[in-house]
């Protein structure tokens, strides 16, 4: 009898079930609940996007503890029992053989950084807060795809950024910025949630899959679909028409010139679709055959900055960096509210401080400049520019620069900042003058001037 209830003991300690033991994770699960998707049952799961999921719900825990303890990557042995542990609570499907501990572990070799308050000192506290408002809305349950677009755009440029001044290694920074920004923001489970259902495909997979993330959400969904649509009039020539598309929404629509290939037409417009910015569009309220009120002297720089703001887009596009090639009046329509958008443009992707020809992004500046001294001046003539320099340069009032329509209502100091700017802007020598970037902030410091 002794014999048989030792055996049943050994047999006991033998089959008993794995314990994990919990108190060595802090990572809390019950927040962000696994999904699991069909193919991680019967299919091997490190070559399938089950993986991905389960990594995706890791960080996300991962988020809510660096909200405290500002880490972002785990120390190895809690890496290893928090994967365990995981695993466990979805043992019904075949993780076993992803190694997550390995992609959340600090131990990672030539890893980025595993600080939050690291990855704020890298990148600038102005550039991490321009990333969080940029995501802001990301917390609404039904955020638009212009929200997750506006995101991902800042998000890239910030990443970028943190690369470039890390210089150590660029490994892991993906997710460290991600943990960052979304933990800027834990009590609100839909920020942590929206941020990571939009940023989530930047993250590199690990694993081999069939899926490009990145084409698939530029053109996934059928709000896309209709910016690609709009996309392909900003590629044709001919006359204007204005048009209504079957949603409702205004556009102005070209004929499309004979001769044109499709294939390379296709490719233009699924590239151009992917240029969006509130200065980067067509309205409703344009295409030359609406007159436009007699615009105050704040209009004038609110038209003038939107323009501003979109070509600084342009050349600093972390898709595709671009050149306008075509900045003038008749190439700035206005909405309703005169919003100002540049559109019919046949953009030149471009490499900094490359030439294509006489297409610069130093061209488009100046044309800008020449564009400003038109709101200025109300006046059309290629002489307004030595006009505007002689002003600036020889101290003279600049009162009779000023567009007569405008009755005086204008604040002189204003005046002279943005007709200085105009005069840099078409300076002769390329090199003189200033990029977008300049421009915007010079440009909304005067506006911001009490």
């Amino acid at each position: 009898m002794a014999i048989r209830y030792l055996f049943l003991f050994i047999f006991a300690l033998l089959h008993k079930p794995h314990k994990i033991n919990s108190s060595a994770c802090t990572l809390d699960f019950t927040r962000f609940p696994y999904e699991a998707q069909s193919e991680c049952f019967d299919m091997d799961a490190a070559a399938s996007s089950c993986c991905s999921s389960a990594l995706q719900s890791l960080f996300q825990a991962m988020t809510l503890k660096s909200s405290q303890s500002r880490s972002v990557f785990l120390e190895f042995l809690e890496a290893q029992n928090c994967t365990n542990m995981f695993e466990n609570l979805h043992n019904r499907i075949n993780l076993n053989k992803c190694e997550l501990q390995d992609f959340i572990s600090s131990s990672t070799r030539g890893l980025c950084s595993n600080n939050v308050d690291q990855i704020i000192d890298l990148i600038g506290v102005e550039t991490y807060n321009e990333l969080r408002f940029n995501c802001k809305d990301l917390s609404s349950r039904n955020h638009s795809d212009e929200v997750c677009f506006d995101c991902v755009v800042s998000y890239r440029k910030t990443l970028q950024a943190l690369k470039e001044r890390n210089r150590l290694s660029d490994k892991g920074c993906a997710e460290a910025l991600l943990v960052s920004l979304a933990s800027s923001d834990v009590q609100s489970p839909n920020f942590v949630q929206g941020t990571f259902s939009c940023l989530w495909n930047e993250i590199q997979s690990p694993w081999p899959t069939q899926k490009s993330p990145n084409k698939a959400y530029i053109l996934g969904s059928k709000k896309l679909l209709a910016i690609v649509i709009v996309a392909v009039v900003l590629i044709l020539s001919g006359k204007c028409y204005v048009g209504i598309m079957p949603s409702g929404m205004p556009t102005v629509i070209k004929k499309l010139n004979q001769g044109i290939r499709v294939p390379s037409f296709g490719n233009e417009a699924c590239r151009k679709a992917k240029i969006r910015h509130p200065n980067l569009d067509l309205a409703g309220n344009g295409a030359g055959n609406v007159k436009a009120p007699i615009l105050t002297w704040e209009r004038r720089m609110q038209i003038s900055i939107g323009v501003a703001r979109g070509l600084c887009f342009l050349h600093a596009n972390p898709l595709d960096k671009m050149v306008h090639g075509d900045v003038k009046v008749a190439n700035i329509f206005l909405t309703e509210k005169l919003e100002a958008k540049i559109i019919d443009s046949d953009l030149s992707s471009f490499k900094p401080h490359e030439r294509k020809g006489l297409r610069t992004i130093k061209t488009d500046v100046f044309d800008f400049g020449f564009l400003l001294l038109q709101v200025l001046t109300g006046k059309k003539a290629k002489s307004l520019i030595e006009e505007a320099r002689d002003a600036i340069m020889k101290g003279a009032s600049i009162s009779a620069m000023a567009d007569p329509r405008l009755n005086g209502a204008y604040v002189a100091s204003e005046f002279r900042n943005v007709l200085a700017i105009a005069v840099r802007c078409t300076a002769p020598n390329e090199g003189e003058r200033p990029y977008m970037e300049e421009v915007v902030r010079k440009l909304e410091e005067t506006q911001n001037l009490v």
